[in-house]
């Protein structure tokens, strides 16, 4: 199932790479397959080799992600609640951060990319200009819709925005699915306006439970401090901030923020 003769690093394309798991959890859980898990010697990124290719990567998403990894069709109302829990606890963290924004929030842009039904963006609605979302699963979008958000089908690597025209992009454990990190970093970039902001949620290799349900077919990639420093230099934005507080009460999250400089001098 491994490709290793055309095995390159997703964000610095180096072939260089040490493998430190090869049993994987796969989709939902007590499922598992044999399959690496490599750290790139480059950039330290710790990667799933080739999972899927893009095409099947979106089908996967839009219609088998919710029924094969959580087995339903749509998300339940505690789900919803505890988005709306994790929103506002984003936007509390945000608001005694206030000084990173050249503006006062409440008069930005922001955009959640896979906020899947929008509850995220419930507390965000009547605290800043404007506040939507997009999110690759199709039953999520629809429910977004029917729950008032405005919340738009499609994929980090092609958003259906224009160039400048957001303060903040949010990206709530987002980029470890994304099929291509580089488009996904380049897309938020563009639809920045200048010294507009990313703030990411990652999901840290700082191993909770079995290693064998941490590695996982959904997730296709975990960073660490280097690799995330590393990421932010390649595609021109600065690192501003890093925390490890729990924001979300979720367990192995940490949090970082990059900005859109009108001036970026390069740190490595």
């Amino acid at each position: 199932m491994n490709m290793k003769k055309n095995f390159k690093c997703q964000l610095c394309e180096s072939s260089k790479f040490v493998t430190i798991q090869k049993l994987i959890r796969n989709a939902h859980f007590g499922n598992y397959i044999n399959f690496d898990v490599d750290i790139c010697k480059k950039c330290s990124l710790i990667q799933l080799n080739n999972f899927m290719s893009p095409e099947k990567t979106k089908n996967y998403y839009k219609y088998e992600y919710l029924k094969e990894t959580y087995k339903y069709k749509v998300r339940p109302e505690d789900f919803i609640n505890d988005q709306k829990f994790r929103g506002k606890e984003v936007y509390k963290f945000l608001n005694r951060n206030k000084k990173i924004f050249n503006k006062n929030i409440s008069d930005i842009d922001l955009v959640d990319v896979g906020c899947d039904t929008g509850g995220s963006l419930d507390h965000f609605l009547k605290r800043t200009r404007s506040a939507e979302g997009v999110d690759p699963i199709l039953e999520s979008v629809k429910l977004a819709k029917e729950l008032g958000y405005k919340v738009k089908h499609g994929f980090i690597e092609n958003l259906d925005y224009e160039d400048n025209s957001k303060d903040l992009v949010i990206l709530l454990g987002t980029i470890e699915h994304a099929y291509d990190l580089n488009k996904a970093l380049k897309e938020c970039r563009r639809i920045l306006r200048p010294n507009g902001l990313i703030f990411i949620r990652w999901r840290s290799n700082n191993l909770w439970g079995s290693p064998i349900e941490y590695f996982n077919s959904n997730h296709y990639r975990y960073f660490n401090d280097y690799s995330i420093k590393y990421m932010a230099n390649k595609h021109k934005l600065d690192l501003i901030l890093s925390s490890k507080e729990e924001i979300e009460n979720k367990p192995g999250a940490e949090y970082f923020i990059l900005r859109k400089s009108k001036i970026f001098k390069p740190k490595f």
